[in-house]
């Protein structure tokens, strides 16, 4: 259990659906005004935002360009990495990019990802992440085995969270290749 009180955890649950609701709208829109909210800053005693809260696409570009960089700074070592087993994998010679999530429909994570990868074709999808992460793992298996290359170096992955995604890969021996 969380020895955070209740209000604390509440106004971080109110201030993520806030957070992400502003994100999926700046995805289509310059500005947006906020919905009203309240946050309780004590038991008993609340704090309502209800007036005119602008926010605009710049801002919440400045707030996350930092973050994209460094993602796209990762995956650039990654694939520097990778080309150290394989000429084939480098930031170079990468043809196509998904980009899962809700947030694979905000324009600066399409621009950045552009101007990294300037040779890539970009596909956004914005629906199921779990199931963007499940198909791609699959099919980069699938890629790997036809050219060969069905063994790669798990340990070099580390895990972001927790949480285990249900595909398991196993080889014409039943071998566990890819979990």
């Amino acid at each position: 259990g969380s020895n955070l009180p209740t209000h604390v955890i509440n106004n971080g649950l109110t201030l993520w659906r806030v957070a992400e609701e502003t994100k999926h709208k700046l995805s289509d829109v310059e500005t947006i005004t906020l919905e009203p909210f309240t946050l309780d800053t004590r038991p008993g005693d609340t704090v309502n935002f209800d007036r005119n809260i602008s926010v605009s696409r710049a801002e919440m570009n400045q707030l996350i360009s930092d973050d994209l960089d460094k993602t796209i700074r990762f995956i650039k070592e990654m694939l520097i990495l990778d080309s150290a087993q394989s000429t084939s994998n480098s930031p170079a010679s990468l043809n196509v990019i998904v980009c899962a999530g809700g947030s694979a429909r905000m324009p600066l994570v399409y621009d950045k990802l552009h101007e990294a990868f300037p040779q890539a074709m970009i596909h956004l999808e914005p629906g199921n992440l779990k199931e963007c992460v499940t198909k791609g793992a699959y099919s980069y298996y699938q890629l790997q085995s036809r050219l060969g290359r069905v063994s790669f170096n798990i340990e070099r992955v580390k895990p972001m969270t927790s949480t285990r995604y249900g595909i398991e890969v196993r080889d014409k021996n039943n071998r566990r290749v890819f979990e």
